[in-house]
């Protein structure tokens, strides 16, 4: 049950790190906001780092999978802040 409960957690960042790719290196890069991506980036790692000694001291394998999640959460959820308040491409800036 700790394997299928882990692979669970695990299978659901694949998506949320595709999205994340997605924001970074199609929308903040090309747009010249690489310190975004960094500042995410960097938000994540310390959000991993925090999460993952006591999740994993209690949990195991299981806390580190979820602090993983939580982590790239971090990274999207900052990603796409930023790329909501974005004009679309091609917009005139007044």
């Amino acid at each position: 049950d700790g394997i299928s409960m882990i692979v669970l957690t695990v299978s659901v960042v694949l998506p949320i790190i595709a999205v994340g790719t997605a924001l970074g290196m199609f929308a903040a890069v090309p747009r010249g906001h690489d310190k975004v991506l960094l500042l995410a980036t960097g938000a994540g790692g310390v959000t991993n780092l925090l999460l993952a000694l006591p999740l994993a001291t209690r949990f195991g394998a299981e806390g580190m999978a979820v602090s993983v999640v939580l982590a790239e959460t971090v990274v999207v959820g900052i990603l796409a802040v930023w790329y909501l308040r974005q004009p679309p491409l091609g917009a005139v800036r007044s």
